[in-house]
């Protein structure tokens, strides 16, 4: 009778066990998959209007502009697009465009909410101060004609 009150024990100890195993292979499983396919949205790439120009990133953007924005990926990069982090950085830039002092930025926000935000900054005459004078979150579908509306006001 004891040898089977033990093996009984035994056996639920091993079903036990398998479950913790697969629990935790499912677990690991979801968070790869979670992992591995979260990304940003595909945003075409978007002409300048007439009166801007595309300015190089991060080359050409002025130092002034660079500090106010922070550390942000580059133009196809990996970033955090969403809550995961595994790149640290949750910015990405999508372009940037200039007309004498004016600067737009379009960017992509990864983390709970991803979004779209264009940022319109002055920039002082001697370059070192960068002013946030607009900012607007766009859609993925409408950053080209948001910041080209943008670049009217």
């Amino acid at each position: 009778m004891a040898g089977s009150i033990g093996s009984v024990h035994f056996g639920l100890v091993d079903r036990e066990a398998i479950l913790r195993v697969a629990y935790g292979a499912i677990g690991g499983v979801v968070v790869f998959l979670i992992t591995a396919f979260a990304r940003a949205d595909d945003i075409a790439p978007c002409t300048p209007p007439e009166e801007m120009s595309s300015a190089s990133i991060p080359d050409g953007v002025p130092p002034a502009l660079q500090d106010q924005l922070g550390q942000i990926a580059l133009p196809g990069a990996q970033f955090d697009a969403t809550d995961i982090v595994s790149t640290g950085l949750s910015r990405r830039y999508i372009f940037v465009w200039h007309r004498e002092s004016r600067w737009i930025v379009a960017t992509e926000h990864g983390g709970r909410g991803y979004n779209d935000p264009i940022l319109v900054y002055d920039l002082s005459a001697d370059g070192k101060v960068a002013k946030l004078v607009r900012r607007l979150i766009s859609e993925p579908s409408a950053v080209c004609t948001d910041a080209a509306a943008m670049s009217k006001q």
